[in-house]
């Protein structure tokens, strides 16, 4: 019999994982980034509280094994309490939706929470480029203009979101009957404003993917297709018509490869890339980004002092930063882990497959471009959709005291390996 507080805690944890974008308070300097890492640590703690088992298969232990790689490289630069902090919030999730997702009830009351949180979030971006967001008082002007940002402060933040989740809402409408369509319908089309409204152009491309995989997986009919499709070139071309959301500008400049948006990413894509292949193995480490950035500028100003000095905690390639900070490793590590919970979640099929593939088609793309696993809600998306995923594919379960048995032999063998080579150094 599973007692109330752990079955509270579970739709606690997994509401605050949906509504985790929805966390901030303006008048703070850090207004978005702290509300919602608190939110998602307790969400990790609470799932970790609720009662399930841990699925034990090839999609868990890849998880476990990109967590502990990306901890080995971290340590290896040197240690830091916040990175550390986040890091076991995030595995925490993973291992949390591993075990709760396993339950039917669970993942509909996760969906639902999802959609609702959408709807939301879109409703709100939309309110702020019209003048009336209630809650910017004592707050600073963002300087985004009419470009939607929302409850994530930055339109390209919002839009990665909104392009996670697209998907979901999408297929729910293509899905389900009666109210329950109608409202899917309604959510997504607030949702595809919101998107169309951030003018975050690589969200454009990452929630035009997603969507595209979502409906490959459900495999609808091609009325259905070119329904979506169709309204969505209808609201795309009705929105441009308007002339004050500047997309048309935006749009032009994304083809002028000779343009600063083109430019700055060649720059730190080139640099990230540059520094992946000074420290092929290791990396420079999770969390020690922004450093190595800086140093490996040097030779390049020293060469020429006109060049262009960047100051960025993220690459603007999630792919590129991968391999700069956990090795060529590193990022097959993740390639594996991303690209074999899509492949899974294209076999499986069905409204919750397509979810979750169009929602890694959507990050694989937006990862290109810009930084969506920097972000806290789709970060904690992304490794809650690889829980759910290692779920599926785990052919038995195994009992939380054995698997927390194993994570503690693995941090001590990442212990002593760091403390041999520091040794040997």
């Amino acid at each position: 019999m599973i007692r109330p507080w752990r079955a509270l805690s579970l739709r606690l944890g997994l509401g605050l994982v949906a509504f985790s974008a929805l966390f901030f308070y303006r008048p703070l300097e850090d207004a978005y980034l702290l509300p919602q890492r608190l939110a998602l640590s307790l969400a990790g703690l609470l799932l970790l509280a609720a009662p399930g088992a841990l699925p034990w298969g090839r999609g868990l232990g890849l998880g476990l094994a990109w967590f502990a790689w990306r901890t080995l490289c971290h340590g290896a630069a040197g240690w830091s309490g916040a990175w550390l902090g986040w890091e076991l919030a995030l595995l925490a999730l993973f291992l949390g939706a591993a075990r709760v997702l396993a339950d039917v009830e669970a993942r509909r009351f996760f969906a639902a929470a999802l959609l609702a949180a959408l709807g939301l979030g879109a409703i709100y971006a939309l309110l702020a480029p019209l003048g009336l967001d209630p809650f910017a008082a004592a707050a600073l002007d963002l300087g985004f203009g009419r470009r939607a940002y929302g409850s994530l402060g930055n339109p390209d933040f919002l839009g990665g979101w909104l392009a996670l989740l697209l998907p979901l809402a999408v297929g729910l409408g293509l899905t389900q009957r009666g109210w329950r369509r109608n409202v899917a319908v309604a959510v997504a089309l607030l949702a595809a404003t919101a998107l169309w409204q951030t003018q975050a152009r690589a969200a454009w491309l990452a929630g035009a993917v997603g969507l595209g995989v979502g409906l490959a997986v459900l495999q609808v009919g091609s009325r259905a297709a070119w329904r979506v499709a169709g309204l969505g070139l209808v609201l795309g071309l009705g929105v441009l018509a308007l002339g004050r959301s500047g997309a048309l500008a935006r749009l032009e400049d994304s083809l002028d490869r000779q343009g600063g948006a083109w430019q700055s990413r060649a720059l730190m894509t080139g640099l990230s890339l540059q520094m992946a292949w000074r420290h092929p193995l290791l990396g420079v480490g999770p969390g020690h980004f922004t450093d190595a950035f800086l140093a490996a500028q040097a030779p390049r100003l020293a060469r020429d002092r006109t060049q262009p000095y960047r100051f960025t905690d993220d690459a603007h390639d999630d792919w590129a930063q991968a391999a700069a900070e956990g090795g060529w490793l590193g990022l097959a590590l993740w390639g594996l882990l991303l690209f074999g919970a899509l492949g899974l979640a294209w076999r499986r099929g069905g409204l919750e497959g397509a979810a979750l593939a169009g929602g890694l088609g959507a990050l694989a793309v937006q990862s290109c471009f810009h930084f969506p696993l920097s972000i806290a809600p789709p970060e904690a998306l992304a490794v809650t959709g690889l829980g759910l995923a290692a779920q599926w594919q785990a052919p038995r379960q195994r009992d939380w005291p054995a698997t927390a048995a194993l994570l503690l032999a693995g941090a001590l063998l990442a212990a002593l390996v760091l403390l041999g080579r520091q040794c040997l150094a």
